[in-house]
């Protein structure tokens, strides 16, 4: 694969809407109905360890149902999930994690 997609603007925008959330946004509805916008926020978060994980071919995160519940988001939501979606977009630069199974 020569043309391998590059995630890393799309993890950086992610990661600026994220720094404007407030906490009382928290409980805002969202498109899904069945999340808040806390609720996501934990669900990006979850998934951003999932798809690390699934570039580097480390099943250690399988099973697991998805996330989605703002109380446990962690206090440093606002500085870690950026911080795991920069990890995304460098995991998935590596030629390798588009290869095999994830």
């Amino acid at each position: 694969m020569t043309d391998l997609p590059d995630l890393k603007p799309a993890a950086q925008q992610l990661a600026s809407l994220l720094e404007r959330v407030a906490d009382e946004q928290l409980a805002a509805p969202t498109p899904c109905t069945e999340y808040t916008l806390g609720d996501l926020i934990d669900h990006v978060g979850g998934l951003s360890l999932a798809f690390t994980a699934a570039a580097a071919k480390d099943f250690s995160l399988t099973g697991g149902g998805p996330s989605g519940d703002a109380a446990r988001l962690p206090d440093d939501w606002r500085t870690r999930i950026p911080e795991q979606l920069a990890a995304l977009a460098e995991a998935w630069r590596e030629p390798a994690a588009w290869e095999g199974m994830t």
